[in-house]
């Protein structure tokens, strides 16, 4: 299968409120990736959301002095498997976010990969000892 994704994505696990829907009330979810057009979320609860919808979130990025708000366009929407009963993931585009926001989404993304990939090259660097 041919990969399909245009930027980098980068693993992330920042908090956040999802309102979607005309019901204006706000489920929790999580920012799972990030990359620079979109994210990946999961949404905990009972909300439920389709490909094609656009959600509002309220990101609780660290170092940000607030939460900040951003709109995505969900492209695609899945259960999040059977160990997570009652969950939804998705992901899409940003269609709104603010420059500030997105900076320090990603710095919080790159700064994850960075200590990952600095964690498998000691592993590697010790198994050769």
């Amino acid at each position: 299968m041919e990969e399909k994704r245009k930027f980098m994505r980068f693993p992330v696990q920042v908090q956040a409120t999802c309102l979607s829907g005309d019901t204006g009330s706000g489920c929790p979810c999580t920012v799972t990736q990030v990359s620079r057009e979109g994210i990946a979320v999961r949404l905990h609860g009972n909300r439920t959301v389709d490909a094609g919808e656009t959600i509002h979130l309220d990101l609780n990025i660290p170092d940000a002095p607030g939460p900040e708000q951003s709109e995505v366009a969900l492209k695609w929407t899945a259960p999040a498997g059977l160990k997570d009963t009652g969950l939804l993931r998705g992901g899409g585009k940003f269609v709104r976010v603010s420059p500030e926001a997105k900076e320090r989404l990603l710095d919080s993304g790159y700064e994850n990969w960075k200590r990952s990939e600095l964690e498998k090259a000691s592993g590697r660097q010790s198994g050769r000892s």
